[in-house]
């Protein structure tokens, strides 16, 4: 099944102009190594990057998994939620630009790098739709470490240098009077 469902992006999702994830990150069944379980329930997400894409894999997966299951004479329960249904996090182009001399003034234009979408799920996508808004990230590496040496995010490995959170919550007057200056 997990297989199968790996091909949806691969298969079905036009990837030369957009991008898309499926992934199964839970499987849980049974009690014994030598019983087959009765049942065994499988959790994922699903990202994309368009409200299109994101009907069609949600279409394939029914599909895909109907049929896999019905090829090994099995049946499938396929819920997809609405807390699952992540709508695309888009940014107000307006809002950035009114937004970005304040953002360059409190962190520095070096320190400033514009990111091509990601398939990340984000609560913020839900206010996105709602007002304008962007979104932006402070950041959380060590300045000493290298990219190429940071595991990647939700791996055992991922680490947060709290000292890049001092930025956000910086409550000092010179940074206060800086944003307030490019207001």
């Amino acid at each position: 099944m997990i297989n199968s469902l790996q091909t949806i992006v691969s298969r079905s999702v036009d990837l030369t102009d957009e991008a898309a994830v499926v992934t199964i990150g839970k499987i849980q069944g049974g009690v014994r190594s030598n019983i087959i379980p009765e049942q065994v329930e499988m959790l994922g997400t699903v990202r994309t990057l368009n409200d299109n894409a994101r009907t069609l894999v949600h279409q394939r997966i029914r599909t895909v998994a109907e049929n896999v299951a019905e090829s090994m004479g099995a049946t499938v329960e396929i819920d997809l939620p609405y807390s699952s249904h992540y709508p695309v996090n888009k940014n107000d182009a307006a809002l950035v630009h009114r937004m970005l001399p304040v953002l360059k003034a409190v962190a520095g234009d070096a320190n400033l790098v514009e990111q091509k979408a990601q398939t990340g799920a984000e609560d913020h996508s839900f206010f996105a739709n709602q007002v304008p808004s962007f979104y932006f990230a402070l950041g959380g590496r060590n300045p000493d470490t290298e990219l190429k040496d940071l595991a990647d995010h939700h791996t055992p490995g991922f680490h947060i240098e709290e000292s890049g959170l001092i930025l956000g919550s910086d409550d000092r007057d010179d940074a206060g009077s800086t944003a307030a200056a490019a207001e």
